[in-house]
């Protein structure tokens, strides 16, 4: 059975300094999905650092759960915590879908 882990606080609370990657978790985490001219770009919002693309939305969004999974296995090889922000890492671009997903580690 895969456990669900929420980095993301509400409104107003703060994430734990503490939260480490769990393996073989799943995270439901923020995307922000811009289109391109090649296609469309994913970052995880509340993951610095994580970024993707796809010529389609569901192809990003697959790409984003590959580089997601790597990503989280550095974290947890290297002993580091995972660096998860309630902050957004800029100002959304326009035309920006924003998407709440589960994700695999």
């Amino acid at each position: 059975m895969t456990t669900i882990k929420s980095p993301i606080s509400t409104p107003g609370s703060r994430i734990s300094d503490t939260f480490f990657y769990q393996p073989e978790c799943a995270y439901h985490c923020r995307l922000w999905i811009t289109p391109d001219e090649e296609g469309y770009s994913v970052i995880v919002a509340s993951l610095p650092g994580i970024i993707s693309e796809g010529n389609t939305i569901d192809e990003a969004i697959e790409h984003i759960r590959e580089a997601f999974s790597a990503a989280m296995e550095s974290y947890i090889e290297s002993g580091m915590p995972t660096p998860w922000t309630n902050e957004d890492p800029f100002d959304k671009p326009e035309n920006t879908i924003e998407r709440w997903v589960i994700l695999n580690a």
